[in-house]
């Protein structure tokens, strides 16, 4: 909780001397996966894709620089199967998250390349189990306990580039890393964690671009 009130404090305070020149919205792709660490060993299963939008600010501070904060619902996940005995087991997880991550670009002739922190809340998720023959589905539960799956907050690094056309059209690539160990229980230690990362292509549009 004392690292989401020093986020937003410090927003608060950067936009204060800034000024707000562009609003915007965006959609996309995601391709997601989650990495776990056990004892050392380091594992992940497939790449995910999901879907993400959201709303953005920019925040002029300086002639080529800008702070953009923006609120997003992001899917998060990852996938995998084995087959054992001639039976091939699935499993798939997908995680819903509101982000928040705020950028500081380098902007010039519509080109704009930088990165940022970001806060993420896990709000919703499920997990999907095959056997081929059997199929279930289970929420998923966040919390910090032995009987939860992930810990709902994770403070990330989030990595952007894109270009923007004169009409206010804009396309973006971005890539969020995050740093929060996600693992839930009281079990947990620091040679067992688990961290989700993701990539994203978005399209988007700026309501009031002053692009030349």
């Amino acid at each position: 909780m004392k690292k989401l009130f020093f986020f937003i404090a410090t927003l608060t305070t950067v936009s204060t001397y800034a000024q707000v020149n562009q609003f915007g919205f965006n959609g996309g792709v995601t391709i997601s996966n989650y990495r776990s660490k056990l004892d050392g060993n380091d594992e992940s299963g497939n790449s995910k894709a999901g879907f993400t939008f959201g709303i953005l600010a920019n925040f002029s501070i300086g002639k080529n620089f800008i702070i953009q904060p923006s609120v997003n619902w992001v899917q998060k996940g990852t996938k995998d199967e084995q087959t054992i005995a001639g039976t091939t087991e699935k499993v798939s997880l997908t995680t819903n998250h509101i982000e928040v991550p705020v950028n500081f670009l380098y902007y010039n002739k519509g080109f704009f390349i930088g990165a940022g922190p970001s806060i993420s809340f896990g709000i919703s998720g499920k997990w999907k189990f095959s056997d081929g023959t059997n199929k279930s589905d289970q929420k998923v539960e966040y919390g910090s306990t032995d009987n939860d799956d992930l810990k709902a907050f994770d403070l990330g690094i989030n990595a952007l580039t894109g270009y923007e056309f004169k009409n206010g059209v804009f396309i973006a690539a971005n890539y969020n890393l995050g740093l929060s160990n996600l693992a839930a229980g009281t079990s947990t230690t620091s040679t067992s964690t688990l961290k989700s990362m993701y990539a994203g292509i978005k399209l988007g549009y700026l309501l009031n671009s002053n692009r030349k």
